[in-house]
């Protein structure tokens, strides 16, 4: 964004920034989930990236993974969330999405994912046996994510 005069701006992300000739903010998903990142991936198309947030292990015998996807790109992107997998590397083996009775992913959908924005996203898998304690992630179009901490 240019402005030609200098203000100062609140965003509808709580941040104030000084507006200027150019202005110089954290986009909006810098910081908006408030839990660390275990594990990023560049995607095949320059200016994409997933960050996974959360790996966590439930008491059903799932897993659920968190990750943001972020679109620095200056086009939207497609988003595949039911082709995510998980890859259990003690025991070879590839963990799908969990589908229900209709056969539809237990997981976020969403189309696309649009310039400039940031999409928070989640897929249940089946547990792996409780000796593991970390998996690969791969999600679609990025590179795998090894050694992510299954908590």
């Amino acid at each position: 964004m240019y402005q030609t005069s200098t203000k100062r701006v609140t965003t509808s992300w709580g941040l104030t920034c000084l507006v200027g000739i150019l202005t110089l903010c954290a986009p909006p998903y810098a910081g908006a989930a408030d839990t660390a990142v275990l594990a990023t991936a560049e995607g095949e198309v320059a200016g994409m990236r997933v960050d996974v947030k959360e790996l966590k292990r439930n008491t059903d015998g799932t897993v659920t993974l968190t990750f943001v996807m972020m679109n620095d790109a200056h086009q939207p992107s497609s988003v595949i969330v039911p082709n995510t997998y998980l890859i259990d590397g003690v025991h070879k083996k590839k963990y799908p999405v969990v589908k229900d009775t209709q056969g539809q992913c237990v997981c976020a959908t969403a189309g696309s994912i649009q310039p400039k924005s940031h999409l928070t996203l989640w897929a249940t898998f089946p547990a792996p046996p409780e000796n593991v304690q970390k998996l690969t992630v791969v999600v679609p179009h990025f590179s795998p994510m090894p050694d992510v901490l299954l908590r």
